[in-house]
């Protein structure tokens, strides 16, 4: 961790003891010297679709946040704080917007009921959704050779770079159909995290990944800029480098078991979202960031950063915190 957000940090944890309050979307400024955190919660009154966040995509040929909500979906300008929604009279298939992914310029939406592109300046629903394993969309993840990877309810579907689609169940080796993310390793092999464990895909077959917190639901994969694998489950997180497996839970520092994204920052910290809050990883243990109170406890679904504007967002399930250092 560098120096530089060490300080910050430092800053943020510790000067939140003095009360962090988020009664409304304007700033929530600590005034300590030097460095110092900054917090401005956003709730649907500020524009947001809806304030339940379950993703969120950093565009920055766009220069600014994409929000996936239970009402829609909004897009967040760096370049004047505004919020521009998207709901009922887009063409999304469904207003309950679970998942994000943005692959050469175009943003791809995952919904309950399929999946819809913007490239740009309008929503398209895909035109045929049977090419999808199922229309319920958890997680979409863009690999390294710009393929992408649909997990759903029915199994997991993968479009080539080239537009070619194919899709994966329990019959091609699956653990099972509730597939709930996705990503490739070093070697290009894709690891899919499933209700019933992680599976990997070394581009003909599929086996299953050992060494996982035993019999949770894995909730997300993530690799790192190190080339750390880290799987997170509804109990604990297993990280896995080179033939190194290690498990991580509350006693390590993490405010709950319960792991539902990872994120990597823009000085190459890793940060990870919870059922009770969001950490960071020191390389020993985790940390707890506390947020505003009006936050404090709740479950922070999705986390991303954006190197445009120095700031970690977070997706909670009462609106959009922004944290950002000074």
């Amino acid at each position: 961790m560098s120096a530089w957000l060490k300080k910050g940090l430092t800053a943020a944890l510790f000067m939140t003891a003095a009360g962090l309050y988020g009664c409304g979307s304007g700033p929530i400024d600590n005034t300590p010297s030097g460095p110092h955190a900054l917090f401005t919660v956003f709730y649907d009154t500020d524009g947001l679709a809806n304030s339940y966040i379950n993703d969120l995509a950093v565009d920055y040929s766009r220069n600014g946040l994409w929000i996936a909500t239970w009402g829609g979906i909004s897009f967040y300008s760096f370049r004047d704080s505004s919020f521009t929604t998207y709901g009922a009279a887009s063409d999304i298939p469904n207003t309950r917007v679970t998942s994000l992914a943005i692959n050469r310029g175009t943003v791809w939406a995952g919904t309950i009921s399929g999946v819809s592109t913007f490239a740009d300046s309008a929503w398209d629903s895909l035109p045929d959704m049977s090419v999808l394993a199922n229309t319920f969309i958890n997680t979409i993840a863009v690999m390294t050779d710009n393929s992408l990877w649909f997990g759903t309810r029915g199994g997991v579907s993968r479009m080539t770079s080239a537009g070619s689609w194919s899709s994966f169940s329990i019959t091609n080796g699956l653990s099972a159909n509730n597939v709930t993310s996705a990503a490739s390793d070093a070697g290009g092999k894709i690891w899919v995290g499933t209700f019933y464990g992680v599976n990997v895909f070394d581009g003909a077959h599929w086996s299953s990944l050992e060494n996982t917190p035993p019999g949770a639901a894995v909730q997300a994969i993530y690799r790192d800029s190190s080339g750390t694998m880290w799987v997170g489950t509804a109990n604990g997180i297993a990280s896995f480098q080179g033939n190194s497996v290690t498990l991580w839970n509350t006693s390590k520092g993490l405010p709950s078991n319960g792991i539902n994204e990872f994120a990597e920052d823009f000085n190459h910290v890793l940060w990870v979202a919870t059922d009770t809050g969001a950490a960071f990883f020191t390389g020993t243990g985790w940390t707890k960031l506390p947020l505003p109170d009006v936050a404090a406890g709740i479950p922070v679904n999705t986390v991303t950063s954006d190197s445009k504007t120095l700031s970690l967002w977070f997706g909670t399930n009462i609106g959009l915190v922004r944290y950002q250092v000074k």
